[in-house]
């Protein structure tokens, strides 16, 4: 068997090509399992930049990026997600040195195991034996099913902030005529019901309002927060508040995970419910479909995901060029002229075509029917069952709504009750039929 496990990525500064290149050069070279183990990322005392490790803030996407390829390549390679790391004992006495000058002050909880060990690029273990000394030394406090405290007293820790606010904070991306006002509708039937008053703010998709938004919430008075994380599928740019949040206010994300941090989430089951969608089609004899998925939301990479899914079960081929991406804010502007010659080839080529979002399907109808040299039996399939579904009278998946909101709040009002809970919550999608 031929294995490599020590494969470095750009993210290091010292190799060149992308993560899928080296997949695809290890499959062609006959390779069985391929391990990538780029430097660990590392928090260093100093200003100091190394030029031979990616930053912290990349570790996230490494990761994404290569379970994606895992899940992408898993019937040709095995795909080993690793770090190269060094122990650095002497950060111990530094980390020390940092309780005691007040940088992590009384009563202040610090990251997870599972955080640090990836913050710092050391095993779990090595975490857990590190704060096992410090705790030895009266410096830390492990409370059960809370976190572990800084400890210069004897003082307690604090309960955490805004526990006694009747305030909810909610951070959604938009607020259109779409499936939005009935997910907020959800929320609030539940939050006024037991003496919640809600302060709703929108992002736009951009990640700059995002973070006035976030830090607009840490610094207010709330019980906790109901957020919608921007451009959920790239890089996240606001981590360190993301990381404020999990360890200061109870908090559940909607349509999006951080799986980096302790924060739970409510998602529509976006990965099967495409799986769903792209089996029904493949079971009523549309093998050559399209689907057009947002590529800086995880909803769009969950729906992706289940596509390629329902067509390896069915031991089908991937066609590469049915397969379209596009950002959030050119979602108006897919299917107009002029028309990309790829998208005109697969209108051209599939006799069914998955769309994002109803509001994509119904773009795409209009298209057609003001195109006639595209057939006009195409079959146009969407998310969410909005009511431009209903009306369009296409297949769709659909999206619990104000169900959803009212979830999102039921279990964020569990999670005020005991932070230490995990709330998260994956709804199993519904695949509504219509002329087919």
């Amino acid at each position: 068997m031929k294995t490599n496990y020590h494969t470095h990525t750009t993210r290091c500064m010292h190799a060149v090509g992308s993560d899928e290149e080296y997949v695809l050069s290890a499959i062609k070279g006959g390779f069985q399992i391929l391990g990538f183990s780029d430097h660990t990322p590392w928090k260093y005392r100093t200003s100091y930049v190394a030029d031979m490790r990616m930053l912290p803030e990349e570790l996230p996407e490494y990761i994404e990026s290569l379970q994606y390829l895992r899940e992408k390549y898993r019937e040709q390679i095995d795909i080993k997600i690793g770090l190269e790391c060094e122990y650095f004992p002497e950060y111990i006495p530094w980390l020390k040195e940092q309780i005691k000058s007040g940088t992590y002050k009384d009563g202040d909880r610090i990251p997870t195991e599972i955080e640090l060990a990836a913050q710092f690029g050391v095993s779990r273990d090595t975490v857990r034996k590190a704060i096992s000394v410090l705790e030895k030394e009266s410096l830390l406090r492990k409370i059960k099913g809370s976190g572990t405290y800084v400890r210069t007293s004897l003082k307690p820790a604090p309960s955490p902030v805004g526990r006694d606010s009747r305030r909810i904070g909610i951070l959604m991306n938009d607020i259109d005529s779409y499936i939005f006002p009935s997910i907020v509708k959800g929320i609030n039937s539940v939050l006024n019901k037991e003496g919640y008053t809600s302060v709703i703010q929108f992002t736009n998709n951009c990640i700059s309002q995002e973070y006035n938004a976030l830090k607009n919430f840490l610094e207010g008075d709330f019980a906790g927060l109901i957020i919608e994380p921007t451009k959920s599928a790239l890089p996240q740019l606001n981590y360190d508040l993301y990381q404020k949040i999990a360890h200061t206010k109870p908090a559940v994300l909607i349509h999006a995970k951080l799986p980096t941090l302790p924060l739970s989430s409510i998602t529509m089951g976006d990965e099967a419910g495409s799986m769903k969608l792209a089996e029904f089609l493949l079971e009523n004899g549309h093998r050559d479909t399209a689907i057009f998925c947002k590529s800086d939301e995880q909803t769009g990479t969950s729906r992706y995901l289940g596509y390629v899914k329902a067509y390896q079960k069915a031991g089908l081929p991937i066609i590469d060029q049915n397969i379209f991406w596009f950002a959030s804010e050119n979602l108006p502007d897919v299917f107009s002229d002029p028309l990309d010659p790829k998208i005109g080839k697969a209108l051209t080529s599939c006799s069914a075509i998955i769309c994002h979002d109803d509001r994509l399907a119904h773009s795409l109808r209009k298209y057609l029917q003001s195109h006639s040299e595209y057939p006009g039996d195409i079959v146009i399939c969407g998310f969410d069952n909005s009511e431009i579904s209903e009306e369009q009278k296409f297949t769709s998946i659909a999206h619990p709504k104000e169900q959803f909101g009212e979830y999102a709040a039921m279990r964020l009002l569990e999670k005020i009750k005991d932070p230490s809970l995990d709330v998260s919550f994956d709804f199993n999608p519904k695949l509504i039929v219509r002329n087919i």
